[in-house]
C-alpha cells in the first residue's frame, strides 16, 4: 500500500438472496437487527425494483477475488431473514450472490495523504456506508490533494463535465401512451427481449452504443434478465442484439469480460464433426 504499514486491509465476503418481485412488498421498510461488532448484520430490505434484498454475511478470507456463494454461508442468510421476517424462505429466491467489501483494521474509514509518495491519499476500508459518503469523500480528498500539490499542479473545475445524463426510457413504467410514441419513433420499442422486466430491443441498442459491452454491462444498464428466469429466455437474444451491435460473432460475447464466453461454437457444427467421426 504504497509503503503505508499503518493499517491492514482484509477481504470480507458478503453474501445475499434476491427474491421475486412477487414478495418484494412483503415487507415495506428496512429491517436491521442488532449491529454487532461485524456490522450491521442480516438485513431485509425492499429495492427500487421491488425484489426483496437480504443479506449479507461478514466472513473474512484470504482471496482478493473469491466471490462465490457457499451453503453455509446462504443458510446463515436465511437464517438471520427468519429471525426477522419469519415468512421467508430460499425457495422464493430467484438469485444468489457475493461481494467483497475491503475491511480495514482501524475499525473506520482510513482517508488521509502520505508524506511519502507525496501526493497519495488513501481512501481505503470504505465499506456500504461509502455509497452514501461517497460525495463528501471526493471533495475533501480534492481538499487533500490541493494542500499536497498545490506547488505542482493547478486545480480548475472541468467546465466540459456533463453532473447528469440522459436516462434510457424505462418501458415497463412508461403510461400506454408514451410508449405507443416511443414504438411509432422506434419500431425496436415494441419488440419486448426480456419479458420478465419488459425491456425492449431498443432499450439495449441504446445501452450498448452508451458502452455496455457485455452481457452482465446489458442487465445494469437495463435490467434485462434480473427477472425471474434471470436470463434463461432473453439471454440468447441479447447476446445475438450484442454480437450485431458490435460487430463481433456470438461466440465472443462474454457475460462479464475476461474468460467469461457464454458460447463455444454452433450446436449443428459439432453435431456434423461428431457424426462424421
Amino acid at each position: 500500500m504504497a509503503g503505508d504499514e499503518s493499517f491492514s486491509i482484509s477481504p470480507t465476503r458478503g453474501e445475499y438472496y434476491i427474491f421475486d418481485k412477487n414478495y418484494g412488498r412483503l415487507v415495506h421498510s428496512f429491517f436491521f437487527p442488532c449491529p454487532t461488532e461485524k456490522g450491521k448484520g442480516i438485513t431485509v430490505a425492499p429495492t427500487a425494483e421491488n425484489n426483496l434484498l437480504v443479506g449479507p454475511t461478514s466472513e473474512v478470507q484470504e482471496s482478493r477475488t473469491d466471490t462465490s456463494t457457499t451453503r453455509r454461508g446462504l443458510d446463515d442468510v436465511a437464517e438471520g431473514a427468519r429471525s426477522l421476517v419469519p415468512s421467508i424462505t430460499p425457495a422464493m429466491a430467484i438469485t444468489t450472490f457475493s461481494g467483497l467489501r475491503a475491511s480495514a483494521d482501524t475499525g473506520d474509514f482510513v482517508i488521509g495523504p502520505l508524506d511519502s509518495p507525496r501526493g497519495f491519499v488513501n481512501v481505503a476500508g470504505i465499506k456500504s456506508p461509502g455509497f452514501t459518503s461517497a460525495p463528501s469523500i471526493a471533495r475533501r480528498v480534492v481538499e487533500m490533494m490541493k494542500d499536497a500539490l498545490s506547488d505542482r499542479l493547478t486545480f480548475a473545475p472541468n467546465v466540459s463535465f456533463v453532473p447528469e445524463r440522459r436516462h434510457i426510457p424505462r418501458f415497463e413504467s412508461l403510461p400506454a401512451e408514451e410508449k405507443a410514441r416511443l414504438a411509432a419513433e422506434d419500431p425496436r420499442y415494441a419488440q419486448i427481449v426480456c419479458r420478465c422486466e419488459t425491456v425492449t430491443e431498443a432499450q439495449i441498442v441504446e445501452a450498448i452504443r452508451r458502452g455496455a459491452r457485455t452481457v452482465a454491462a446489458v442487465k445494469i444498464w437495463t435490467r434485462a434478465g434480473a427477472g425471474r428466469c434471470q436470463g434463461g429466455f432473453c439471454g440468447p437474444r441479447v447476446v445475438a442484439i450484442l454480437a450485431r451491435e458490435l460487430g463481433i460473432p456470438p461466440e465472443e460475447v462474454t457475460r462479464h469480460g475476461g474468460h467469461s464466453r457464454l458460447l463455444v461454437g454452433r450446436t449443428k457444427d459439432y453435431w456434423f464433426k461428431g457424426a462424421g467421426r
